[in-house]
Order: structure tokens, then C-alpha cells, then sequence
């Protein structure tokens, strides 16, 4: 995660990119609940990648990535990783394409409701308290995929319109074949919830 946040702040320095983000923006990415939920994601993840070594090669999309930070620090994790950040925002899109420089993944411009997951073999969504419909969203995801959702029950922030209570209101939500992880960590102002299967 370390590289992923010197390489997210290197690219502050391109001139465009401070008319792009707003300190809020800066301040929120670099929040302690924003970092740990990505380490707690990144250290599952591994496990359960270290565990499945017939698994040759994972090609990642983070949906919602926003400034790309997890998409870069996955790719940084394994070689047999390369994981594409997806974002309907083009400024936090530009960023991520930034952030991303000189890494097997890109950034891509896109609505994630509309994004052709056929090429991806796991998909990552960290903010799906934002969707209107978590149900649709994970129906468009191929049989077989790795699939990590995130949510929280944090209801009161703006833009959270599909929270849950429980990672086990998430798993019933995403509905995949087999769970591989299903826990909670609880921060100051919200709990997080993390799930992890095979869809």
C-alpha cells in the first residue's frame, strides 16, 4: 500500500492534477478508514491467493476505484495480478491514470453498471453502499469470477444509499456460490463489512 500512496501523492505534483481534487478529496483518500479498509482487503486477498496457487492469473478490475490506490497496490501485490481501476468521475480517472503510470493496469473511464466484466476473473467493489442496486450490479458478473464487496452501515453519509448490518446481509445480497471470507471491523463512525467468494 505504501507504493500505491507514494505514487497517488507523486502525482499531485503534475500541474493539472491539484485543478482536478480538492483537499477533501486528498484528505478523505488518505483517511485512516479508507487505508485500512484497502490493507484489510490486500491481506484477505493474499491469503487467500497463497492458498489457491492453481490460480495462474488474475485479471482484477476495481469498480469504484476512484483515485486508483487499490488498483495499484494489487498490482503491486503479485505478479500474477493485473487489476484495471474503473470510474465514472473523468477527474478521478485522470488522477488514477496517474496514479497507475508505469503499472500492467489501467485506468478506465466508465459507469461500473454498464462496464463488459467478460474479461475480468475477479471483480472488487469497496464502495457498493453507493449503488441503487447492489443485486443488479453483481448479476452482471461471469459465473466463476473471485468477487470482494465492501459496505458499511453508515447511513447518515451522504451518497450511502445501499448500506447494510451485517456481512451476512451482504453475502445474501451478492448470493455467490461459495464464500471464501465474511467479517467485520468496527471504526469510529461506522462498521465496515468485507465479503469474499466465488460467484
Amino acid at each position: 500500500m505504501t507504493e500505491a500512496i507514494i505514487n497517488f501523492t507523486n502525482s499531485l505534483y503534475t500541474p493539472t492534477c491539484m485543478e482536478l481534487i480538492t483537499k477533501e478529496e486528498i484528505r478523505d483518500a488518505l483517511s485512516s478508514g479508507q487505508l485500512l479498509s484497502k490493507l484489510w482487503l490486500l491481506d484477505k486477498f493474499q491469503i487467500i491467493f497463497e492458498k489457491n496457487p492453481e490460480i495462474k492469473k488474475l485479471d482484477t478490475v476495481v469498480v469504484g476505484g476512484w483515485l486508483g490506490l487499490l488498483a495499484r497496490a494489487l498490482n503491486h501485490l503479485d505478479e500474477r495480478i493485473v487489476a484495471d481501476s474503473v470510474d465514472i468521475s473523468l477527474s478521478a480517472t485522470t488522477i488514477a491514470c496517474l496514479t497507475l503510470d508505469n503499472c500492467p493496469g489501467t485506468a478506465i473511464l466508465s459507469d461500473m453498471m454498464l462496464l463488459d466484466y467478460s474479461k475480468y476473473n475477479c471483480v472488487i467493489n469497496t464502495s457498493s453502499e453507493h449503488l441503487s442496486d447492489i443485486t443488479s450490479w453483481s448479476q452482471k458478473i461471469n459465473k466463476g469470477s473471485l468477487v470482494i464487496v465492501q459496505n458499511n452501515n453508515g447511513k447518515e453519509i451522504q451518497d450511502h444509499i445501499s448500506c447494510v448490518d451485517s456481512s451476512l446481509e451482504l453475502e445474501k445480497i451478492l448470493n455467490l456460490d461459495e464464500i471464501y471470507y465474511s467479517d467485520e471491523i468496527i471504526f469510529p463512525f461506522y462498521t465496515r463489512f468485507m465479503v469474499i467468494g466465488k460467484k
